[in-house]
Formats: C-alpha cells, sequence, structure tokens
C-alpha cells in the first residue's frame, strides 16, 4: 500500500475548521475528515473554544531539524502564515515556542499537534515537560529532611544527656 502525496511529521496548512475540544467536537471533526472533499494538506481541524477564525492564511515548508521522544525542533517558514500541524500524539505536558516565545499548542484533527505561525522563518521547539515536575525537586528537600532529623534522632536516642557530677540537688 502506497499513500499517494504524503504529508510529512510537520507541515503548514492555510486553513482550518474549528470544532469543540469535546466529545462532541471529535465526532464532528471524525466525520469532517471522512468526507472525500476533506484535504488535510489544505485544512486542519482545530479542537479549541477559544480559537480566532482566521481563514486562508498561507502554505510554507517546515523541516524537522531535531527529533526526541521529548523534544522536537523545527524550522518553519511560511510567507504568509498557516498552521503548523505537527503529526505526533497530543498530549498534556507538551510546551512550544517560536523563536523562544510561548505559544499555545492546539489539538489537531483529533490525535495531533497544532500551533498558529506568524509569517517569515520560525524555530519552532515543541518540548515534554511533565506537570509533576516541579514535585521532584520539593520531594528531594523532604527526604533529606526527614534523612536528618532521623539521624538526629538516633544519635541524641544512643547518647543520652548525664547531669553534671556537680549537679545540686534543689528539693
Amino acid at each position: 500500500y502506497a499513500r499517494p502525496n504524503p504529508l510529512g511529521r510537520a507541515y503548514i496548512v492555510p486553513n482550518a475548521r474549528i470544532v469543540p475540544d469535546t466529545t462532541e467536537g471529535d465526532i464532528a471533526a471524525i466525520e469532517q475528515m471522512r468526507q472525500t472533499s476533506f484535504d488535510p494538506a489544505q485544512t486542519v481541524i482545530l479542537h479549541t473554544d477559544d480559537m480566532p477564525d482566521v481563514q486562508a492564511l498561507g502554505t510554507g515548508t517546515a523541516t524537522i531539524t531535531h527529533y526526541e521522544d521529548t523534544r522536537v525542533e523545527i524550522t518553519a517558514k511560511s510567507d504568509d502564515g498557516g498552521y503548523l500541524v505537527l503529526s505526533d500524539a497530543y498530549f498534556p505536558g507538551w510546551q512550544a515556542t517560536i523563536d523562544a516565545e510561548a505559544v499555545p499548542i492546539i489539538r489537531a484533527n483529533s490525535l495531533f499537534k497544532a500551533i498558529m505561525l506568524p509569517p517569515g522563518e520560525h524555530d519552532v521547539v515543541f518540548e515534554f515537560v511533565p506537570s509533576w515536575l516541579w514535585a521532584l525537586p520539593f520531594g528531594a528537600i523532604c527526604w533529606v529532611i526527614s534523612l536528618l532529623l532521623a539521624l538526629i534522632f538516633l544519635w541524641t536516642s544512643a547518647n543520652p544527656v548525664e547531669p553534671a557530677s556537680g549537679s545540686v540537688n534543689t528539693r
């Protein structure tokens, strides 16, 4: 089986259709993608409730320059701007930047990630930063404090303080 005109892992499209980021929106997106008139090289379906309806931007080129499981670097160029689609699974915890400026990631075509790309040539980075990552330093600090308290307790219980020999009995 050969796919005619396959899209790359990252590509830019000029048009977007907006559906709600709900189960009903997922159903609507799948119905739209199943239509024979749907062309994923021209249109992306964005799952969002707060996206401006910007249409007819432009196409361009998107080249993946570095790819890891938790980081994807892309050089993207578009004369008129567009929607950069990354055909990797959408999952919370991913962050995107365009020229080191944070931009929101939108779920696209039910499964993928997309961002709005302004006109020009840009360095785009998608990076996975789990939301629980902040807890690691906190947990390490708590562990060290607990260890120190346990050592102090063990040391003081092994070496009890005895009264001085010249102490005065105050009865």
